[in-house]
């Protein structure tokens, strides 16, 4: 997945989402980066496995938590409440 020039890779096994990796982060915080994007460009290659399994969650709930986060992060500091 693309976006300007920020790149990560999402690892799918029977729609599942079990790995997850950018530049700065792997698992859950990958995700929660990824989802936090907005517009993305992306590519498909069945044939790719991952080395690592690092997502263990549903994808659902993580995509809801990753934005929800994004929104608690949009407010101003004064009103955010810890993760």
């Amino acid at each position: 997945m693309v976006t300007g020039s920020q790149m990560g890779t999402v690892y799918l096994r029977e729609g599942c989402i079990v790995h997850a990796e950018t530049q700065s982060a792997h698992g859950d915080d990958a995700v929660f980066e990824i989802a936090g994007w907005g517009e993305i460009e992306f590519a498909y290659d069945r044939g790719v496995n991952p080395s690592l399994e690092t997502v263990k969650g549903a994808w659902d709930k993580l995509l809801i938590a990753a934005v929800e986060e994004r929104r608690r992060r949009a407010l101003p500091e004064w009103r955010r409440q810890p993760a």
